[in-house]
């Protein structure tokens, strides 16, 4: 009987620890990078901008990010694929890409995105004509 009492405690024990689909997530952005240029200008711009707090939700097909700061560019990123992490947690990796026309016409804006995350770690690119920013964020499983 106690044998199966620890069984029991190690098994939920370790669901707690692990993340995964359906589990929602706050993060604390410890890097936060931009660096960018303006097309009349010949100079590039770097910018790190001040650490913030966000939440996101990892879903089956896509990951929901709820940001009150207007970090990402995208609330919902497709998820591409999913593979095991170094130390073999689940890993996730969602990105989305879109060309956006200039008022002007002369261009297209194309925005690429991509997100590595095993729910601890949070990593986030993002390149477009106009610059590259990234994040990389602490998160812990609500």
């Amino acid at each position: 009987m106690r044998f199966i009492f620890i069984v029991l405690f190690l098994i939920s024990f370790g669901s707690v620890s692990m993340g995964g689909v359906g589990d929602m997530y706050f993060c604390n952005v410890v890097s936060d990078t931009n660096m960018w240029r303006m097309n009349h200008e010949k100079k590039s711009h770097l910018r790190e901008t001040g650490l913030k707090k966000f939440n996101f939700k990892w879903e089956k097909s896509k990951i929901i990010i709820d940001d009150e700061f207007h970090l990402f560019i995208y609330d919902e990123l497709p998820i591409a694929y999913t593979q095991k992490s170094a130390d073999g947690k689940p890993m996730v990796v969602a990105n989305r890409s879109s060309e956006k026309d200039r008022s002007y016409g002369l261009a297209n804006i194309t925005d690429w995105v991509q997100v590595h995350t095993d729910g601890e770690d949070f990593y986030y690119a993002q390149t477009s004509s106009t610059g590259i920013f990234t994040k990389k964020a602490d998160c812990t499983k609500f």
